[in-house]
């Protein structure tokens, strides 16, 4: 999370892209942070799911303006010329949200063996 603020700042200084680097860094330093315990702590994957809808969305909006600039401009290749921080902002996201749905595929089965393994609840 601290690189991620870290990053922010090179928002200020001209030409640098500090934006589109740091907010994804400050979400998956959050992810981690309330993700930790995936392994041994039930349902952490309805969180995981939560933040992998988010991100899901976020990533729908980003490709649906995508799609409709290259439409609107009728232009390929102007659409390629967009600066390299976005590309690395939209790449985070991808790997954030394919990350989150494997910690809650995970943290999901080790939830269901837990409640049967636990036995009856009187």
């Amino acid at each position: 999370m601290l690189i991620g603020l870290g990053s922010l700042e090179l928002w200020n200084l001209p030409h640098l892209t500090g934006f589109a680097c740091g907010i994804p860094l400050i979400f998956v330093g959050a992810c981690g942070g309330a993700l930790i315990n995936y392994r041994s702590e039930r349902g952490l994957w309805m969180l995981s799911a939560l933040f992998a809808v988010m991100v899901g969305l976020f990533l729908s909006f980003a490709g649906f303006g995508f799609i409709t600039d290259v439409a609107r401009t009728g232009f390929f290749a102007e659409a390629l010329l967009v600066h390299w921080g976005w590309g690395f902002f939209l790449l985070q996201l991808l790997y954030l949200f394919v990350s989150l749905l494997r910690v809650a595929s995970f943290n999901w089965k080790i939830s269901k063996q837990l409640a049967f393994s636990a036995g009856p609840h009187l």
